[in-house]
């Protein structure tokens, strides 16, 4: 169903939607995850889930997942057969092209040979042979994953057993190798790179995690990485109050900057989400100043670099000035 279609649903409609989420799904969902799903808002969920149970349909099983609680349908032993959405299949099949670049040789044939299984029990549509080629992406300086494809598998099992990871990990491009005892999350790719996401631990007995906020590592970095017997139930991901300003690297503060753009980059810059929150004030010749929270200090620094003459920081100061210098340290790399 369309988001346009799931906006418009009925109730009853809803109904059916939320027990096939629930009925199908093979982890309890959070209360925020159903609601963006179903696009209602989560006091309708809760009814929903209460018709669901008062109708006897089947028993909901609700779990905590952080400060939410999290819903699931006690699955009876037998699922109903149901046909393949094709839409679907074929917008998986896209997100299979915009991605693949980035994945080991191994896990692009298995992700191929499962999108062609599945292909076969689509009930009513032949599927053509550009079915896996109706999209593209274009990369620059790409790292080739397939030599890490045995510690990304071990990363993943380990995420998905909650269990602490012993790693060597080569931090800078100097190959000096470190070991680190890390409580992996989860995998998020990143201009064309992938990291594993987690929290380092105590080298022994209960793992606790030795800081107060959430480290990252380059996957092309390992050396090596080997699941250890501890749980990572003491080491949760740490929410960051940053999340959602300007930049992905969290540099441990979150500030406003204004930067003046000239009009010729308006139709790009105002048409993106830089940050939750931000704005645009149009001048009268045209050009514009956007405001937004920025929390990482580099990232910003090189992207207003990126537009040449046609940014301007208006503020902070300091971050104007490390501009400057950045353009005059350019300068005299030209100068003879």
């Amino acid at each position: 169903m369309s988001a346009a279609k799931k906006s418009l649903a009925s109730p009853s409609e809803k109904l059916i939607a939320l027990y096939s989420l629930l009925l199908f799904t093979r982890y309890p969902l959070s209360l925020t995850h159903i609601s963006e799903h179903l696009q209602c808002s989560k006091q309708s969920v809760l009814r929903l889930v209460e018709r669901i149970e008062t109708s006897g349909y089947g028993r909901v099983i609700r779990e905590k997942k952080g400060r939410e609680t999290a819903y699931i349908l006690s699955k009876p032993r037998n699922l109903p057969k149901i046909s393949i959405n094709a839409e679907g299949l074929h917008q998986l099949a896209l997100c299979r092209n915009f991605l693949m670049h980035m994945l080991p040789q191994q896990m692009k044939l298995n992700i191929d040979a499962v999108i062609q299984e599945t292909s076969a029990y689509l009930s009513d549509e032949p599927i053509t042979e550009d079915f896996l080629s109706v999209g593209d992406v274009y990369t620059k300086g790409s790292v080739d994953h397939t030599p890490y494809q045995p510690i990304l598998d071990t990363i993943i099992e380990a995420i998905r057993k909650h269990k602490v990871c012993k790693i060597t990990y080569s931090p800078t491009a100097n190959n000096v190798d470190k070991e680190y005892f890390l409580a992996p999350h989860r995998v998020t790719a990143f201009h064309d790179n992938l990291y594993v996401v987690g929290r380092l631990v105590t080298a022994d007995g209960v793992a606790e995690p030795i800081n107060d906020h959430n480290n990252t590592f380059l996957l092309h970095r390992f050396k090596n990485a080997e699941i250890t017997y501890r749980n990572t139930d003491l080491a949760p991901l740490i929410a960051e109050q940053s999340e959602g300003a300007f930049g992905w690297f969290n540099s441990g503060e979150v500030f406003e900057t204004r930067i003046r753009f000239k009009k010729e980059v308006a139709g790009y810059v105002t048409s993106r989400t830089w940050s939750n929150k931000q704005s645009v004030e149009y001048l009268d010749n045209g050009d514009f100043v956007l405001t937004m929270t920025v929390r990482s200090r580099n990232e910003l620094i090189s992207w207003i670099l990126s537009f040449k003459d046609t940014a301007t920081v208006l503020e902070p100061k300091d971050i104007r000035e490390n501009v400057i210098a950045a353009a005059r340290g350019i300068i005299d790399n030209y100068k003879d």
